[in-house]
C-alpha cells in the first residue's frame, strides 16, 4: 500500500468497539502522512518482514502494539507534537504513544524489529491529561533496534516516565538512554560501533 494519506486507519470514536491487527509482512508507505494511525481500542502486533513507513510510523493514541519484527520508519525531520482531538499528534517519529482525550489505556511492547525516525520511539502527554490517566499507558522494550535520524535526533524520547510504567530490560540504541528509563539492576553499555544496549 502506497498512499498519501494513512496507509491503515482505525477509527477511535466511542462505540466502535475493539479491532484487532495483525501485519506479518507487506509494505505500507504513506509519503505525506502516518503508516499506521492508531486511535482506537485494540490489538496489532508487527511481525515478519513488515515495512510501515511515514512522516510518524506508527502513531498509538490508544490500544495495544506487540512489535516483534519489521522495520518502522518515520521521518529525519524535527519530532513535533501537539494537540489533536480529531486525529494525529505526532510526525518525526517511528512510533509515537500520544495518548488521546479519550484517555484509553495504550500498552506498547517491543520485543524486536527496527524501528527508526527523528525520535524512534517518542512519548507525550500531548492532551494534558490527568496522571492517572497517564498511569495507564505502560511501556515494555526487551529488543529491537532503535535508530535515531537527522539532526538532533535521539533513539528514546518518553517525556511522562516518571507516570508512565516503564519496563525497559533491553535493546539497542544509536544514542544514549537516559538512566532513569530502566531499572538500577541493568547497565547501559556502550558498543565498539558506538551504539548502546541495554543488559
Amino acid at each position: 500500500i502506497r498512499t498519501y494519506g494513512f496507509a491503515i486507519t482505525g477509527n477511535g470514536s466511542s462505540g466502535y468497539g475493539n479491532v484487532d491487527l495483525d501485519i506479518n509482512g507487506g509494505t505500507l508507505v504513506s509519503y505525506a502522512s502516518l503508516g499506521v494511525y492508531h486511535p482506537q481500542v485494540g490489538n496489532m502486533t508487527v511481525d515478519g518482514n513488515a515495512e510501515i513507513r511515514g512522516t510518524t510510523g506508527i502513531e498509538m493514541r490508544a490500544g495495544s502494539l506487540t512489535v516483534n519484527s519489521g522495520n518502522i520508519f518515520g521521518s529525519d525531520k524535527p519530532t513535533v507534537s501537539n494537540s489533536n482531538d480529531n486525529g494525529p499528534s505526532t510526525s518525526g517519529a517511528g512510533i509515537a504513544i500520544a495518548q488521546h482525550t479519550s484517555k484509553m489505556p495504550i500498552s506498547v511492547t517491543i520485543n524486536g524489529g527496527v524501528i527508526s525516525g527523528n525520535t524512534a520511539l517518542f512519548e507525550k502527554n500531548v492532551e494534558n491529561n490527568d496522571g492517572s490517566d497517564v498511569e495507564k499507558i505502560d511501556i515494555a522494550i526487551s529488543g529491537g533496534t532503535f535508530n535515531a535520524i537527522g539532526e538532533n535526533s535521539t533513539s528514546l524520547d518518553i517525556g511522562d516516565h516518571t507516570v508512565a510504567d516503564l519496563n525497559i530490560t533491553g535493546g539497542q540504541y544509536s544514542t544514549e538512554v537516559p538512566k532513569d528509563y530502566f531499572d538500577s539492576e541493568y547497565n547501559l553499555w556502550k558498543n565498539p560501533d558506538g551504539s548502546y544496549q541495554i543488559a
